[in-house]
This record gives C-alpha cells, sequence and structure tokens, in this order.
C-alpha cells in the first residue's frame, strides 16, 4: 500500500511537470515578456472598473493568477493592478488589494453605500489616493479636506445624506494641489479664493433640490471662473442662487472649455452663456426647469444666447414645440448637429441643445423657435399636443403665431395624427387670405402605431386643408406614416393630394427618434 501511493505521488509530480512544461513552453502567451504579460494583466484588472459589481472585477483578475506561476508572479510583482478599490466591496478583499497595491496610487470607486472599514482604510492612506468616487458622510469629507493629499486628480463626491441638509465643499489649492477633476452632488461649492479653481480642467456641481444652505452668487462664482487656462468641462445643476434683477452682464473667457452644461430653474442662470467666451466650445447644453422670468424679458435672453453660439450654418437642427393645455409637459427645444449628411447621421454629436418650459401665452417658446439663426440644412419640427378634440384647444391663436414665423421648416413629425390638422388649421382659404402655418413645409411624418380616434373627422379636415394648400401652390409633398392600424381605403382618398409612402422606423419604441 505504502509503495503504491509512492508511485502515485511521483505519478502526479509528473504531471505537475508537463503540465507547468505546457504552460510556461508549449503556450503562446507563456512566450510573451513579463512586461507585456503585466500590461494584459492590468487590462484585464482595470479594464472592467465600471461594471456595477465590484466582486466581478476582483474575479477577473483573481483567478488569473492560478494560470500558472508565471502569471501569478507578474500580476503580484505589478502593484497598479491593485489600485482599484471599490467601496462597497467585501473588506477582506479590500485588505488584500491594499496590501498588493503597496505604495501605487489608488483609485476608490463607488457602486453604492460603502462599508465603513474600506473607507477608513483608504482615508489611512489619503497621501496615496489619486481618484476618489464616494458617497460620503460628514465626518469622511471633514478628513479628506483637512488631511493631506498630493495625488488627488480626481475627486468625486455625493452628499451621503441626499439634498438635505445641504454640505459644503470647501475648494482650497492647498488643500488639494493637483485635483484636475471635481464632481460635487448635492454639495455647495465654496472657495477660499479665485485661485483655486484655476488647476481644474472639469466642474460639475449638482445642487438640485438641496435646502438648508446658502447657494453662491451666480455673478460672485462665474467671476471666478474668468480665464481659468485648463478648464474644459463646466456642469452646473441647480448650483447657483436665483439672481437679483435682469439678466447678467459681465465678460467671461474660457479658452480651453468644449463642453458647457447649466441646468437652471431661472433663465437668468442660463443667460450666463451668453457672457462666456468659448473659441474651443464644441457642445452646449442649456436647461431650464421652471418658469422664473417674465415673458417680456425672455426674448433678449434668447438673442443674447443665440448671438454668443459658435458658427452653425451648416448644422442640421431639430426643432421641439410640445403643447400641454394643462401647462405640466409642455416645453421647447432645440438641437443642433454639425454638418449633417446621408452617411453620418448615427455618427452625430450633439453640438446645442436648449430647452425651456412652456409659458401660457407661448411667448418664451416662440423666442427659442424663431431667433434661432437660420442655417443652410433646414430644420426638422417635432410637434405634439395633448389636445382632444379640434374645439378644445386654448393655443389656437399663439400657436399659430409661432408656426407662421417657421418659414424654413420643411419636414414635420408628429405622434397624434389630430396634430397634423391643428398644426395645418390656418391654411389660407378662398378669401384670400396669404398667411399660412410652415408655409415650406413638404413633408409630415406620423409615427404612432396606436388606434386613432376620430379617423374619419380627422381625415376629412386633414383632405380639406391640403386641398388649400395645393391651390395656394404650397402643397405638402410627401406623407410617410405608420399605417399599422390604418386601411387602405383610408389612403385612398389621399392619392390626388399627397404620396403617401411607408415609414421606416430604426427604433420602433421612439426613444431616440422623439427629442423628448
Amino acid at each position: 500500500m505504502r509503495s503504491f501511493q509512492l508511485q502515485l505521488s511521483q505519478i502526479h509530480d509528473q504531471m505537475r511537470q508537463l503540465e507547468e512544461y505546457k504552460n510556461t513552453r508549449l503556450l503562446i502567451v507563456s512566450k510573451l515578456p513579463p512586461e507585456v504579460l503585466s500590461i494584459i494583466l492590468e487590462f484585464l484588472a482595470l479594464g472592467s472598473v465600471t461594471l456595477s459589481y465590484p466582486r466581478r472585477h476582483y474575479n477577473n483578475i483573481l483567478p488569473a493568477t492560478q494560470v500558472c506561476r508565471l502569471w501569478r508572479q507578474v500580476a503580484l510583482d505589478s502593484p497598479r493592478i491593485w489600485s482599484y478599490i471599490y467601496s462597497s466591496a467585501p473588506p477582506r478583499l479590500v485588505e488584500l488589494f491594499l496590501e498588493r497595491a503597496r505604495s501605487a496610487p489608488l483609485h476608490l470607486r463607488t457602486n453604492g453605500w460603502a462599508k465603513n472599514e474600506n473607507v477608513l482604510a483608504l482615508l489611512d492612506r489619503l497621501h496615496q489616493v489619486k481618484e476618489m468616487n464616494l458617497i460620503c458622510t460628514s465626518e469622511w469629507l471633514k478628513r479628506i479636506t483637512s488631511e493631506p493629499t498630493p495625488l488627488l486628480e480626481t475627486l468625486a463626491l455625493e452628499n451621503a445624506s441626499g439634498s438635505r441638509p445641504a454640505g459644503t465643499f470647501t475648494l482650497s489649492a492647498d488643500a488639494f494641489p493637483a485635483l484636475r477633476y471635481l464632481t460635487l452632488k448635492y454639495y455647495i461649492c465654496a472657495s477660499d479664493s479665485a485661485s483655486s479653481f484655476i488647476p481644474l480642467h472639469s466642474l460639475a456641481i449638482d445642487c438640485t433640490r438641496v435646502t438648508g444652505g446658502e447657494l453662491p452668487n451666480s455673478t460672485d462664482f462665474f467671476s471666478a471662473m474668468n480665464n481659468l487656462p485648463h478648464l474644459s468641462s463646466l456642469t452646473l445643476t441647480n448650483a447657483l442662487a436665483q439672481p437679483v434683477g435682469p439678466a447678467p452682464s459681465l465678460s467671461i473667457n474660457l479658452p480651453s472649455l468644449t463642453d458647457l452644461s447649466i441646468t437652471d430653474n431661472d433663465m437668468r442662470n442660463i443667460a450666463w452663456m451668453a457672457c462666456i467666451t468659448a473659441p474651443r466650445i464644441k457642445t452646449i447644453k442649456l436647461w431650464c426647469s421652471e418658469k422664473q422670468i417674465e415673458a417680456e424679458h425672455s426674448a433678449a435672453i434668447v438673442a443674447a444666447i443665440y448671438l454668443n453660439l459658435p458658427n452653425l450654418t451648416d448644422s442640421h437642427c431639430q426643432f421641439a414645440l410640445s403643447l400641454d393645455t394643462r401647462q405640466v409637459h409642455d416645453y421647447a427645444r432645440v438641437r443642433a448637429w454639425t454638418k449633417l449628411t446621408e452617411l453620418d447621421q448615427d455618427a452625430l454629436s450633439l453640438v446645442f441643445d436648449f430647452r425651456v418650459p412652456g409659458t401660457s401665452d407661448l411667448r418664451l417658446e416662440e423666442s427659442v423657435l424663431t431667433l434661432f439663426p437660420p442655417t443652410t440644412v433646414p430644420p426638422i419640427l417635432y410637434f405634439s399636443s395633448n389636445t382632444p378634440t379640434f374645439s378644445d384647444d386654448d393655443l389656437t391663436i399663439p400657436r399659430q403665431r409661432i408656426l407662421r414665423q417657421l418659414a424654413d421648416i420643411t419636414e414635420v413629425h408628429v405622434n397624434r395624427l389630430i396634430d397634423l390638422p391643428l398644426i395645418m388649421c390656418d391654411t389660407p382659404n378662398k378669401r384670400g387670405q396669404t398667411t399660412m402655418s410652415l408655409p415650406s413645409w413638404k413633408t409630415m411624418v406620423f409615427r404612432d402605431s396606436f388606434y386613432v380616434k376620430y379617423k374619419s373627422r380627422i381625415f376629412a379636415r386633414l383632405k380639406k386643408q391640403l386641398k388649400a394648400r395645393k391651390t395656394v401652390g404650397s402643397p405638402i409633398e410627401t406623407w410617410q406614416l405608420n399605417s399599422v392600424n390604418l386601411e387602405s381605403t383610408d389612403l385612398e382618398q389621399f392619392k390626388d393630394l399627397v404620396d403617401c409612402v411607408p415609414l421606416v422606423v430604426k427604433n420602433p419604441q421612439g426613444a431616440q427618434s422623439w427629442p423628448y
């Protein structure tokens, strides 16, 4: 029996030797130089850091260390592989990673509520932390802002107490000498001096629904932004106090700014975009979330914003006008993409996005849609309403005032069939009217495939209006429609008025096609 066990042990040793020979000599991957293998293992470890589940990240690298001795040794000799830490990961794994990371710069990521042991372990190594993304308590914030962080380049903090009560983050150049990217959520941003903003490449502040603190004065804040040499991205979400008085007038130079996003309850804070000179700007997002400015001032603010836009002459634009008689979801929106061609529609990047809430008299919507600079590519209009019947539309007159001014629109999209005759309701008649809605209108697109209410009444009115436009020399030429719930007899009555063609919808749910 003992002799048998000895022979069995020898056989196992031989099998291990053969397995090791195969792994180290025969497999192509084993012939890679250690420095190349280290890069591959780092990619394996770091390429999944954005996944939602921290165990997946650890499960990628830990099995790799068990492949063979070479892989394990290379991994253990590469501290960077172990430098990405998840705040919600099992503490024993975090302890293991910190041990193997040795003196490498550390990256703290969050994907949920942080475990206290993990955060404290990282805070004990603040001098070693290069990146920190954390749902933060007041105690942790105190340590982060008071202890040395010589390597910290990226800092993203979310107030653990939510938006109530507000926390205050004080930016100090002395405390964060290497800071380049700062993101704050539910924190009021303060600074000990304007010079503390100078090193920043990116700044994002979200104070939505923040209470219990005093938001910074917008004039003071943007004065501190002036002449920041490196700032390329600025995102402000309800981060400023409501201004007192008219829209601001201040000259702000941001030579490196490429991405600007301002979302605010007050149009006068949106108007700060008009004060910014940014020769390298690529994308602009301006969203007003509530009606906080009088209609008589809106046109001047919108005109100032448009005057400071980059050259959008060759852009493709989408206009959206949503009219809700309850004034709950009504809005106007303009979006622009540069240099649209038939070949690159799916690869376009959004350059300009301006959205404002609706007003009772549509004066603000009128400014947004009609003051936009003309482009060589005609804009597309997306129109929607919740009007249930033709006689229940209180916005008829101001709506037609807007539509008459949109002389460049050639294509209109709707999701409700009733919206088409609503748009054309002031088509010139035989009594010599000369004005009409959207005089350049050539194509109408009906996207919805749901059951059409009042179909016969809508078709009768639409047919009458199409005839009227054709009579005065401004016919609608093409009707693209989703005909799932329409019969061939429904469309037969339009054969002499407009070409009806099937609508090809890339996204049946309309998530990408309808500009909400």
